[in-house]
């Protein structure tokens, strides 16, 4: 996943949410990241003020489909860099982040 015209990827943090803005685009197609092994891989995530997840890019190696409903996570409510103890201490928490694809 790349940000195209935008900074970031920008990245749902549960299934509803994934479904209402896909679907603005489509029919969704609802991917699971691999953000726990993607942080530990080194990459950073970011969350905004309305809650979307935001990181550089997800490389293939990350993506899954995803074909039952995954659990929520708890993350920071602010736009901030989370750090490394921060997501370690979360980590049994923090499972997945959800992304959306129309298809075209």
């Amino acid at each position: 996943l790349i940000p195209k015209s935008r900074l970031y990827v920008h990245l749902s943090g549960d299934t509803e949410t994934a479904k209402k803005v896909g679907s603005r685009h489509g029919k969704p197609v609802i991917y699971i990241v691999k953000s726990g092994e993607m942080h530990r891989d080194g990459m950073v995530f970011y969350r905004s003020v309305n809650g979307v997840w935001l990181t550089k890019a997800v490389p293939v190696k990350y993506l899954n489909i995803a074909e039952k409903k995954p659990e929520p996570f708890y993350a920071p409510h602010s736009m901030e860099e989370v750090t490394n103890e921060e997501l370690e201490r979360r980590k049994r928490k923090w499972t997945r982040i959800i992304s959306v694809f129309p298809i075209y």
